[in-house]
């Protein structure tokens, strides 16, 4: 399997595989976070600015997302993005 490259070239020991799955991960933890909260997909696109597909492609995986949009997200939904990629994180272990 082929890793990754970090900043400067410095190997991160991260496969596209690994990323892919964290994308799933940090998808499936805003979803939780926007059931926990009661919202639905047109409720956070009303707070969050962003369209509701993106919303739902979101969910699905947050790999594919730009880290901006993550942000808008994260905090329509009043919760640091750190602390969802570290659930994400929590939750592959």
């Amino acid at each position: 399997m082929e890793s990754d490259e970090g900043p400067a070239g410095v190997g991160s020991g991260t496969t596209a595989a690994d990323g892919a799955l964290l994308g799933v991960s940090v998808g499936a933890a805003f979803w939780r976070t926007r059931e926990a909260a009661g919202l639905t997909l047109e409720d956070l696109e009303r707070r969050s600015k962003v369209p509701r597909e993106v919303l739902a492609k979101l969910e699905v995986s947050a790999g594919d997302c730009k880290v901006d949009v993550l942000h808008a997200v994260a905090h329509a939904l009043a919760v640091p993005l750190s602390r969802l990629v570290a659930d994400a994180e929590a939750g592959r272990s």
